[in-house]
């Protein structure tokens, strides 16, 4: 399966609201050049400064709608991809401020103010940022600094004034107030003395102060908010397209989870990018993140349920993650348009042998025996059914067939091993899982058992080191941290042992042995109330799997 890309030029629009910035073209159009030209890395810092200045454009949008919230988090994305210009850090500041984040516009303002401390429009904001946090000794020092800066700018003197009230310096505010008014226009003198006696005669004068504020508002009329809601738009359509193009250059090159990351931020800004949900499952599917590529494979499937990779991909992540009725209705599914495709029929079989549907799994094989004649899947296969029916002496035989035909074929020696265990046989099942691992380093699932085994042979120090391998690298393998933590427990460290049943009965709560150790483990750990909370729930779990109900 291949990452697809919807290839198609954007429409640079003339009108100003509708046209990206002349930065953002030319490093959209960069990235994509370096792209097919085979330069990544190159291509990605282009990639990163169009986004840089598209999302600057975009809270710039925000803002002048009034949607604080939405510009803050545009805006902030703008300065994670280096876009840190003066002007991108005050629009920061300023829609964090508006949408009463206070503490989040600390951040961009003491950056801009240790670049240049004499920006009267940081400086202002920064005072007012204070004043909003009740911090009015700061405030009052960074308005006074502002006051130097422009003396004669009313917004900073009026917030200086209000506040020295709110330090009781009455002197001090009614100075600047005789000031404002000397300055002011005839026109202006009363809209001045409306706010100055709002200022001294309001209890702890924060009508004033909502007032004044309210009145630095200018909201959109609507013709202008829906040409704003227009640009938006637009907008997030290009940067879903340039997530895109960095998901699918990321993909290409291995990097998964980086892919995972453009691909999510595309989906959010567009839901109707062509490819975007399909590309960010099968990335997820590569990552061997299952459980994340069902939501992204389904959605797919909704917009388009024609894509036939898209429920294949479907089916696999359903039996990766342990689904196999799932797996298995989808890969039936897959089978109609896919009639021939002898690895579906596979994977089929072993979702089917998983549900312990063995008449059905047989059914499948006999398909694949028909299609294709002897083979080593089938082989393997076949030693799975015999060993469903606990027909332990015909299913090594059959697995040893497979390996005959093919000595490095994966599974095989994963299923003998199991079939070794279930006979008690651990010596030879600690072979074959070492065969296994030797074959395929990565199979977390042969060093499992592998380290079930040891610690069942007494080979305590090897069991634990697999155990903890498989843990490292899939920390959301319950029945791993379950077996390392009995195994721990049973070695004395209580510690050790809770926090890995812990974490295990968080990821299966409904496994009755799981609660059932970890209740031991709080009992070893004096942790009485707690244990008995865990065997009350082992036994409601048992009664439930009995078919009755706990009085």
């Amino acid at each position: 399966m291949v990452f697809q890309l919807a290839l198609f030029s954007l429409l640079w629009f003339a009108a100003l609201l509708q046209s990206p910035t002349e930065a953002m073209q030319r490093h959209d159009k960069a990235a994509q050049e370096l792209q097919s030209a085979g330069k990544p890395d190159a291509a990605v810092a282009e990639y990163q400064a169009a986004l840089a200045a598209g999302y600057r454009q975009l809270g710039k949008l925000f803002l002048a709608a009034g949607e604080y919230q939405q510009a803050a988090q545009a805006l902030t994305q703008a300065v994670a991809y280096g876009n840190t210009a003066p002007t991108t850090l005050i629009e920061q500041a300023t829609a964090f401020f508006y949408a009463q984040q206070y503490e989040q516009a600390l951040a961009p303002l003491q950056m801009m103010l240790t670049s240049d401390g004499r920006n009267l429009a940081a400086r202002q904001l920064l005072g007012k940022v204070y004043f909003r946090r009740g911090q009015f000794a700061s405030a009052v020092g960074e308005l006074e600094r502002a006051a130097t800066l422009a003396p004669n700018d009313f917004e900073t003197s009026y917030m200086l004034a209000l506040a020295y009230i709110k330090q009781q310096r009455m002197a001090l505010a009614r100075q600047i107030f005789e000031r404002l008014l000397q300055q002011a226009s005839a026109q202006e003198r009363d809209k001045v003395q409306a706010y100055i006696k709002a200022a001294e005669h309001q209890k702890n004068n924060g009508q004033a102060v909502e007032n004044f504020f309210r009145a630095q508002v200018n909201p959109p009329d609507a013709l202008r908010k829906e040409k704003l809601k227009a640009s938006q738009h637009y907008y997030t359509q290009v940067l879903a397209r340039i997530h895109h193009q960095w998901g699918v250059l990321e993909a290409e090159r291995q990097n998964f989870r980086a892919a995972i990351e453009q691909f999510r931020a595309a989906a959010h800004h567009d839901a109707g990018l062509r490819d975007v949900y399909y590309n960010w499952g099968l990335a997820c599917y590569k990552a061997e993140g299952y459980q994340e590529a069902i939501p992204a494979l389904a959605t797919e499937l909704k917009i388009n349920p024609a894509n036939l990779n898209a429920k294949h991909l479907l089916g696999m992540c359903y039996f990766m993650a342990d689904d196999y009725a799932a797996a298995a209705a989808t890969l039936r599914e897959v089978l109609l348009a896919k009639p021939n495709n002898l690895a579906l029929y596979y994977t089929l079989s072993l979702a089917l042998l998983k549900q312990n549907k063995v008449e059905e799994a047989s059914a499948v094989i006999q398909k694949m025996v028909q299609m294709s004649g002897d083979s080593p899947l089938l082989h393997i296969l076949l030693g799975q059914a015999h060993s469903a029916h606990n027909e332990d002496e015909q299913a090594l035989a059959e697995l040893q067939k497979a390996l005959a035909m093919d000595n490095k074929i994966p599974l095989a020696h994963f299923y003998t091993g199991l079939v070794y265990v279930k006979a008690g046989k651990f010596a030879e099942a600690t072979q074959e899982f070492d065969e296994e691992l030797f074959i395929n380093p990565k199979d977390d699932l042969a060093r499992y058992h592998l380290g079930v085994v040891l610690l069942a042979s007494g080979k305590t120090a090897s069991g634990l080191q697999r155990l903890r391998e498989v843990i490292a690298h899939k920390p959301e393998f319950a029945d791993a941290r379950f077996e390392l933590g009995k195994a721990l427990l049973q070695q004395g460290d209580v510690e050790g042992a809770t926090k890995n049943l812990e974490a295990a009965v968080k990821l299966a709560p409904d496994k009755a042995h799981i609660q059932y150790q970890l209740g031991r483990a709080y009992t070893a750990a004096g942790r009485d109330a707690e244990a008995q909370r865990c065997f009350a729930i082992f036994k409601q779990l048992k009664d439930k799997e009995r078919g009755r109900t706990a009085p």
